[in-house]
Formats: structure tokens, C-alpha cells, sequence
């Protein structure tokens, strides 16, 4: 059970920027395995794709986070700017403490 609290981090990541996880399709593309996700969002009633080049276990919050931004702005979805911020700051110092030890 612990693989799943992982898979909660990446919708609770999602929720925290007004945004709704519909589902994940984890495909083969390449002959690699990737995860791909769709994501509502609620404030435009659009949704929209997120492939994330890899299995979510695989990715970093920090990856996770950038990759949603980047499939954002492609689909011209407006993410929060202060919470997306604070996401990075709150991951990047957990990241750096997880590498101190």
C-alpha cells in the first residue's frame, strides 16, 4: 500500500491548484511504459492531457509539477501562480533535505 500514498501525492498536487485528476492510462509508447493523465479544470470546463514521459512512481513531485505546467500552458490553461509557487518551495526543500540524509 505504500506505492499508493505515492499516487495520492500526485492528485493532491492537483487539487491544490483548483484542478481535478479525471483518470490515469498508464500506455506503452515507444517501447516504453508511460503514465498519462487527464486532467478537468473546473474554472475553463476544459480538459486536458498530461503525458508524463515515464510511470508517475518514477517522477519526482518536482518533475510531476513541471510536466503539469507544461501540458497547462500548452492546453492554455491558467494555473495559480502563488500556489504553484508554494508547491515548488514546499518540494524542492523536501528534496533537499532527502538528499542530506
Amino acid at each position: 500500500m505504500a506505492g499508493r500514498s505515492r499516487f495520492t501525492l500526485y492528485k493532491r498536487i492537483i487539487e491544490e491548484l483548483g484542478l481535478m485528476q479525471l483518470d490515469v492510462y498508464r500506455v506503452q509508447e515507444k517501447n516504453k511504459i508511460v503514465d498519462i493523465v487527464r486532467i478537468y479544470d473546473p474554472a475553463k470546463n476544459t480538459v486536458f492531457m498530461v503525458n508524463l514521459d515515464a510511470p508517475r512512481e518514477s517522477l519526482t513531485p518536482l518533475d510531476f509539477i513541471e510536466k503539469l505546467e507544461k501540458a497547462a500552458s500548452t492546453a492554455k490553461v491558467a494555473l495559480p501562480e502563488r500556489k504553484l509557487a508554494q508547491l515548488k518551495d514546499y518540494f524542492s526543500k523536501q528534496q533537499a533535505l532527502q538528499a542530506q540524509g
